[in-house]
């Protein structure tokens, strides 16, 4: 029995195993084999189980800072921390879940279909966008790795800090990130950084295998547009083609386009009705406090200021700016896309067209008047809006940080 076993999919290519070795991935996508599937679900509980273990152990920190009242600056870093990994691990049960079983399992039927066709223009399209999602997963994974190597090593060079202890005064010996450790951090210090850098390290991987996971989830809904959008476009040449295929007339050519195009678009409007259904509690979980994230993370870097952490710490800083900029971006692009569906419908020469075709090209275009949303639970749509907004509480924090 072999517990790695699983559908390989182009989409994602990577993250899938990335995303298996994790225990993220749902039961679709695993070996049929009841034992192995048993086995590999007791794995992925052992190994989530840890993730939560180790979250719950920050918070808890965290919790005995704030007790403590300890420095502002190392509760809010430890906040940030913890927030972070809470989402990742959070998105990885997503992922998990029967929803995204199915939105996983509709990708692999999707790209069955593609290659399937034949149609060059349709695997252009498609590799298009496996392209964009591959470049775009393995910059941000090799992001994430440099982010966290910087803020592990920023710890040694933080400014020293000093605590009283019985009739002397000790050094206070620093670990990347505050949690419940077996070491001891000043008796122990080495061991005690290890297992946090190792802590940290394991979280972090659920946060990315989390992030691209929705990141290609999304790249798809506006993968899945642009073949509709290529159909339509070519409307009146699919139809010459089925009419010579078939040696059928025009009207009926054009009436068995036009279903599949309805078919593909009500295809297209379940799968991003699902996903939103699925991450919208995500986008709050990740928006609310992604502010505070950056603005916690600049205040540290105000009060430590050298050129070291200049770069360790604005790595880090980029880099969970830049991804809450691809959250936004790809959700204001499915509904720009969806957009304009409807006028690719306008632009097409329907006066060739029957009636009947012309009446159901007219009920295809009010669809596109209602577009296609992210949103974020249910307060707002995700757009670049959203990450202008995100931007503007940042700087409101931070300038309420300055204050203590």
């Amino acid at each position: 029995m072999n517990l790695f076993i699983y559908k390989p999919n182009d989409f994602f290519a990577r993250c899938i195993p990335l995303c298996y070795v994790m225990g993220a991935i749902p039961k679709e996508a695993t070996d049929p084999n009841l034992k192995a599937r048993i086995g590999y679900r007791v794995y992925s509980v052992i190994l989530l189980g840890s993730a939560l273990f180790f979250n719950s152990a920050t918070f808890y920190k965290l919790f005995e800072m704030i007790i403590r009242r300890d420095y502002v600056e190392k509760i809010i870093t430890n906040y940030m921390l913890a927030s972070l990994h809470l989402a990742g691990i959070i998105k990885s049960l997503m992922t998990k879940s029967k929803k995204g079983g199915w939105l996983l399992s509709r990708m692999i039927e999707f790209e069955k279909k593609v290659y399937k066709s034949n149609d060059k223009h349709i695997l252009t399209l498609y590799r298009r966008n496996i392209q964009a999602f591959r470049s775009l997963s393995g910059w941000y994974f090799v992001g994430i790795v440099i982010v966290v190597a910087c803020y592990a090593s920023s710890s040694i060079f933080r400014p020293k800090e000093f605590m009283i202890h019985g009739n002397e005064t000790i050094e206070v010996k620093q670990v990347p990130m505050m949690i419940i450790s077996p070491f001891d951090q000043h008796d122990q210090h080495m061991a005690a950084f290890f297992w946090s850098t190792c802590t940290g390290g394991f979280l972090a991987i659920y946060f990315v295998t989390g992030d691209l996971m929705c990141f290609g989830f999304t790249i798809f809904a506006f993968c899945q547009i642009d073949i509709l959008k290529y159909f339509i476009e070519n409307f009146s040449k699919k139809s010459q083609e089925i009419q010579n295929y078939h040696r059928c007339e025009p009207g009926h050519a054009f009436r068995i386009v036009q279903r599949e195009c309805i078919i593909m678009h009500q295809d297209i409007i379940r799968y991003v009705e699902e996903l939103n259904a699925s991450m919208k509690y995500l986008m709050l979980v990740d928006f609310l406090p992604g502010s505070i994230q950056i603005a916690s993370l600049l205040y540290q870097l105000m009060n430590n200021l050298n050129a070291i952490q200049i770069v360790l710490l604005g790595i880090f800083i980029i880099t969970l700016i830049i991804r809450l900029h691809i959250y936004c971006n790809n959700a204001n692009k499915i509904t720009l896309e969806s957009e304009m569906i409807g006028d690719i419908w306008y632009q097409s020469d329907w006066t060739e067209m029957p009636l009947d075709v012309q009446r159901n090209m007219m009920i295809c275009i009010a669809r596109t008047q209602k577009p296609l949303t992210i949103t974020v639970a249910d307060f707002q749509n995700a757009s670049l809006a959203t990450f202008v907004a995100i931007m503007k509480a940042t700087y409101t924090y931070m300038m309420f940080l300055t204050t203590f």
